[in-house]
């Protein structure tokens, strides 16, 4: 427990580095949550999501697809969506560093995070911790709300998701590119409320 609070304070201490560009991206003072939730955040969330490997996986694929219309979005999401083995596609954005990543922050945490993917600036599918249910999110909160919005922490009520087989609650944040300064992708986590009791290992 105590590397856990060690962790923390570190944590703590590079959130106050930041710049103010990216503090006002992620500017916790007008997101209603527990402050268990807005610890894990605060401390935990906010060091590694925007981490060189995640930011210039982003950037790759904005500019592979910098051209794509939303019609031939809404083509690859149908066919994505009615997949039942994984097609190349989907392996391409499941079996990739970054979604490695995803999986080991599932196991540090011990499935306090049920479902981690990171989306593009079309709120396409970048890399996943596991195959979510539709490859485009560009018409849902999770999206158009932390992205959409210029930047900004969502987190969306507690629900039922298929895709994990838990009850939980959703955080999504912009990715962040402090080079560019602007925001150029989202990523969403869930959050396995059954185990919602080990939140309270990120307070100070």
């Amino acid at each position: 427990m105590r590397m856990v609070f060690i962790a923390i304070s570190v944590a703590a201490v590079a959130f106050q580095l930041m710049s103010d560009d990216v503090k006002k991206v992620y500017d916790m003072s007008a997101v209603r949550t527990s402050k268990e939730a807005a610890a894990f955040i605060s401390t935990y969330l906010l060091t590694w999501i925007n981490s060189d490997l995640i930011v210039t996986a982003v950037q790759q694929v904005n500019a592979e697809f910098a051209r794509r219309t939303i019609d031939e979005v809404k083509a690859v999401d149908k066919e994505w969506m009615s997949s039942r083995d994984l097609t190349p596609l989907q392996r391409r954005f499941i079996e990739n560093p970054v979604s490695d990543l995803l999986r080991k922050k599932m196991k540090d945490t011990s499935g306090l995070i049920a479902e981690a993917f990171i989306m593009d600036f079309q709120g396409c599918i970048v890399a996943a911790a596991k195959k979510t249910s539709d490859y485009w999110q560009g018409d849902e909160d999770k999206f158009i709300k932390s992205y959409g919005t210029g930047g900004s922490i969502f987190i969306d009520k507690v629900r039922y998701d298929e895709s994990t087989g838990t009850a939980s609650m959703q955080v999504s944040l912009p990715i962040f590119d402090a080079k560019a300064k602007r925001v150029i992708g989202a990523i969403t986590i869930g959050i396995d409320m059954h185990k919602r009791a080990l939140l309270k290992n990120y307070v100070q």
